[in-house]
């Protein structure tokens, strides 16, 4: 028996557990009553048993590079079933986060007819500023006073 098919057959129970355990965390997140505690456990089930699953994947890549009769459509087609088995792993761990660990819903834009049909925050905030008012000097003519004037002018422009 080659290496590869060791790697195979240690990573087959492997995934066989894990896609169990990621069925019962997709049929209590189908109750309407869910059961938060047993998503948690399965969850770190999942997470633990992840640093293995990847340390087989990656023996099992390398003993395919190392082999000459794997072609590369063969090297793709196990690239592509890893990578697939870790974005089901991935999406399950953000289905169970947000239910987990829902984000407070805090000024999330909603459109009000009101306002035209535009964008508006639902917790929108109205701030008061007080600023002191700003006097500019009245410009008589002079040539002399012009460049104070200026300078005024360019301060509070800018500001």
């Amino acid at each position: 028996m080659s290496d590869m098919d060791k790697f195979m057959r240690l990573r087959k129970p492997e995934r066989t557990a894990v896609t169990k355990l990621l069925g019962a965390m997709d049929v209590e997140l189908q109750k309407e009553d869910m059961n938060k505690d047993f998503l948690q456990a399965r969850q770190s089930q999942v997470e633990d048993s992840m640093p293995k699953l990847d340390e087989l994947d990656e023996k099992i890549k390398l003993t395919m590079l190392d082999k000459d009769e794997t072609t590369d459509k063969d090297f793709e087609a196990e690239y592509d079933g890893i990578a697939l088995y870790k974005n089901q792993v991935a999406l399950m761990k953000v289905k169970v986060n947000a239910i987990l660990f829902p984000m407070p819903n805090v000024g999330s834009p909603t459109r009000t007819e009101a306002s035209g049909g535009g964008f508006s925050s639902a917790s929108q905030t109205k701030w008061n500023y007080k600023l002191p008012k700003i006097e500019m000097k009245k410009f008589s003519g002079e040539l002399m006073e012009w460049l104070g004037r200026w300078a005024q002018f360019k301060k509070i422009h800018e500001d």
